[in-house]
């Protein structure tokens, strides 16, 4: 029977890191000798066109499900508002060193790429488009009650789509939902947040950690009609490498499926800031990951966020889940769960890896909240 353990409850020795960014990098750069500065103009680009971002939230995996709520284009984050995202999520993240690193899809600031430590950050809407920063990384105190936040991306880059259509590199989509990661590195860059089992020995880190991520059925498009499946991506997060748009990459950052912070390796910009960070909290320190929307974001800060069930979640109601698909009642919401579930929904014709109330009672199911109350903090 296929298992979902929660982290740092088993490692695989005999995994191997596959190819991340830096190859990549370096593959574009072999075709395209020169990574040039602002507004480059490159003749032997391919044409990058057809690869664009679902225009409507109901072709979106992560967004689908809130297809039909309208929200205002800004609204204010907060550490409630966290708190309330966690509870709403079933989300338990490992709160120890008074650290969880954040990132939210389609939102920018409203003020600068850095908002520094505060207790509030003013977020603005901006529909993800695969070339543009138009995603926020950064973290949460939570005793302290701060945030900072800066600008980065969740979505991999045209180009990274454009091949994998090609059959050059698998490119990706790390879902919504809580991941361990760790403060380790990615590739060569030290330190960066590395996506693990929670486990932060060395053996451990080196290997990395497995999700099902979301990748093109056909063609490019991250959509609904995409295909969930396991596969161990290293989706960490890391520099964008680029700072200024790119004919050859399509975008003005490099990502397969990582998330990342503008900047270099060098490191410069707000991956230097977001590094530090990383530097004096130590190397190997387990740092979890919500990676949510900022319409979910903005839904829990009016207090109207529905239960849902996904990457990351646990509790009994991730049990009941399990129970139904005939996995291992852990209730951990893993990546066996993620794929089962995905596979289970498309025959209700619903491309994605969340569980809401609706999805459940069209299959019969019991309702989040009636299995394990409603959202509290955890």
């Amino acid at each position: 029977m296929d298992t979902d353990l929660s982290p740092d409850a088993r490692f695989d020795p005999d995994a191997r890191e596959q190819p991340g960014d830096d190859a990549f990098i370096r593959a574009i750069l072999s075709q395209n000798p020169s990574i040039a500065g602002e507004g480059t103009d490159r003749s032997d680009a391919p044409d990058l066109s057809s690869v664009i971002w679902p225009q409507s939230d109901q072709d979106v995996p992560d967004l689908s499900h809130l297809a039909e709520t309208s929200l205002p284009h800004r609204f204010t984050l907060t550490p409630e508002t966290l708190e309330t995202l966690l509870a709403q999520g079933r989300f338990l993240p490992w709160r120890d060193g008074d650290l969880i690193a954040l990132a939210l899809r389609g939102a920018t600031l409203c003020d600068g790429e850095d908002s520094g430590w505060c207790s509030q950050v003013k977020i603005a809407h901006a529909r993800p488009d695969l070339t543009r920063f138009r995603c926020v990384v950064g973290f949460w105190r939570p005793r302290r009650g701060e945030i900072r936040l800066f600008t980065g991306s969740t979505v991999p880059c045209r180009r990274a789509l454009y091949d994998q259509a090609s059959g050059l590199r698998p490119a990706n989509l790390l879902p919504t939902g809580l991941y361990p990661t760790a403060i380790w590195r990615h590739r060569d860059m030290w330190p960066a947040l590395r996506m693990s089992r929670g486990n932060t020995a060395h053996a451990a880190l080196e290997i990395g950690a497995e999700s099902t991520v979301l990748r093109p059925m056909s063609g490019t498009c991250l959509d609904t009609r995409g295909k969930f499946s396991r596969a161990r991506p290293y989706d960490n997060v890391h520099c964008s490498h680029l700072l200024h748009p790119d004919a050859a990459f399509g975008a003005t950052f490099s990502s397969l499926g990582c998330i990342t912070l503008r900047g270099t390796a060098a490191p410069s910009d707000q991956w230097a800031a977001f590094q530090s960070v990383l530097t004096d909290h130590g190397l190997r320190s387990r740092v979890d990951l919500l990676l949510t929307t900022d319409k979910e974001a903005a839904l829990a800060t009016s207090g109207s966020l529905p239960a849902t069930l996904r990457p990351g979640s646990s509790g009994p109601a991730v049990s009941q889940l399990q129970h139904r698909l005939g996995l291992a009642q852990t209730g951990y919401f893993g990546p066996a769960t993620s794929e089962t579930l995905a596979t289970q929904l498309r025959k209700q014709n619903v491309g994605a890896v969340i569980l809401t109330d609706a999805r459940a009672k069209s299959m019969g199911w019991d309702e989040i909240e009636a299995i394990d109350g409603p959202g509290q903090k955890r």
